[in-house]
């Protein structure tokens, strides 16, 4: 497995890997939130995610479509806002640990989204659960049959850490390990 690609934005590199597979080359997204800059622990996180491909031997294949596919405009249908607005009444913010962005207040109970008691400020539950898990942790507001990823424990193989509340693709805050919750 070799790295193609390294990507701000995960939504990007799912589509570049996407695109990759529609082609018959075999490729996934693998990363997450890392500390800048040796900051340590308070410094601010930066997502980094990269495209790997898992047959070197494609390589030089794998780079012309990726070229061809980032030099194209994206289009987008018309109406795709409805079908990507999450059904905010089914989020149960006690399922997460959310705090206030502007004093760390427990938003534990309240609204998807509204005003802190304490401090005032606005905040959207939605917008922070995407932040700081995912887009994963969204998916049962979306309707279908898609399962939230909370609802079940997912370890990691090496040293057992709970990787339950992390993105489906990544790497093991404890150890290291790159991890995929969607293979056994």
């Amino acid at each position: 497995m070799i790295r193609l690609r390294r990507y701000a934005s995960r939504l990007h590199a799912e589509h570049a890997a996407m695109h990759l597979r529609r082609s018959g080359i075999e490729a996934v997204v693998v990363g997450d939130y890392v500390n800048q800059m040796f900051g340590g622990a308070a410094a601010p996180k930066m997502l980094q995610v990269e495209l790997m491909l898992l047959d070197p031997a494609r390589r030089d294949e794998a780079e012309r479509l990726l070229e061809a596919f980032e030099s194209e405009p994206v289009e987008l249908e018309p109406g795709w806002e409805d079908e990507t607005s999450p059904e905010l009444a089914g989020l149960d913010l006690s399922a997460f640990d959310l705090a206030c962005p502007g004093c760390g207040y427990d938003l534990a109970g309240l609204a998807p989204a509204g005003v802190c008691p304490e401090c005032g400020a606005e905040y959207d539950a939605a917008a922070l659960i995407f932040k700081r898990h995912g887009p994963e942790a969204l998916a049962a507001l979306f309707g279908g049959d898609a399962e939230a990823p909370l609802t079940r424990r997912v370890r990691c193989r090496e040293c057992r850490h709970d990787l339950s509340a992390l993105p489906v693709r990544g790497r093991c805050p404890a150890c290291g390990l790159l991890f995929d919750k969607d293979t056994p």
